[in-house]
């Protein structure tokens, strides 16, 4: 049987107000083997309800969690998500935290939220706060596949062992990144100018958040996913 994996989703306001995903993180889940299910915001006992059910998650992309959450007041380039979403994506982070055998991959800003409930900071804006960085972490082109920059996995990390390389060019569409990790997460990549791109939590079946968006590119991540899906197909046959 494939795998079923949960996506959490975005809200948008209306009327009447939306609640959407971009068509590519789907798509990555169908080309690599998997069943997409979208999270639409529900109580904390429904989360358990459908979380017990699922065979990973992934976090997808979307604007900026409050930064009241990791005790900083926001820097004026943020542009607040949702405050529903960002309920009930802490609340599912909440309920999963301790599920060590459920695989999950955060993208973007779904490591962003990974960092965050794990007792994590962010740099709120990199332009702002790294003036020197010459890495393009957001370009002007929105979801295209248009900015890219190059990361370089960490010895002796998980990422590492998935890609089997020293360095990978990915698509890039971020303003923010991490600044302090959270408990129990360690760094699986960098840019060149030491902004960590990638976290893991090695005490998990698969813990990955990357800050890119390998969705966007599927040949040239193509080992992520398909690392993401083994697993989960493991914890299918455990659950």
């Amino acid at each position: 049987m494939k795998p079923l994996i949960g996506m959490n989703i975005d809200i948008s306001a209306g009327p009447p107000r939306k609640i959407w995903a971009y068509a590519t993180y789907h798509e990555a889940i169908i080309a690599n083997g998997g069943i997409p299910i979208f999270l639409a915001p529900v109580t904390e006992h429904d989360i358990k309800c459908i979380v017990d059910r699922l065979d990973g998650l992934v976090l997808i992309g979307g604007d900026d969690y409050s930064p009241q959450l990791y005790g900083e007041s926001a820097h004026p380039s943020v542009e607040l998500i949702d405050p529903e979403r960002e309920s009930f994506d802490f609340a599912l982070m909440n309920y999963i935290r301790d599920k060590k055998e459920l695989p999950v991959l955060g993208l973007c800003n779904g490591a962003q939220l990974m960092n965050i409930a794990f007792g994590g900071s962010l740099v709120q804006d990199i332009c702002s706060e790294m003036p020197n960085s010459k890495v393009k972490h957001k370009g002007e082109a929105g979801w295209k596949v248009k900015d890219w920059h190059e990361v370089v996995f960490e010895a002796g990390s998980r990422l590492k062992d998935i890609y089997q390389k020293e360095r990978l060019n990915v698509p890039t569409a971020h303003h923010q990144g991490i600044k302090t990790l959270g408990k129990g997460l360690k760094c699986a990549a960098r840019t060149d100018d030491g902004l960590i791109e990638a976290l893991e939590a090695p005490e998990y079946r698969f813990a990955i958040g990357v800050q890119w968006h390998p969705e966007r590119d599927l040949i040239g991540n193509e080992p992520l996913f398909k690392a993401f899906l083994a697993a989960a197909k493991v914890a299918d046959g455990v659950r």
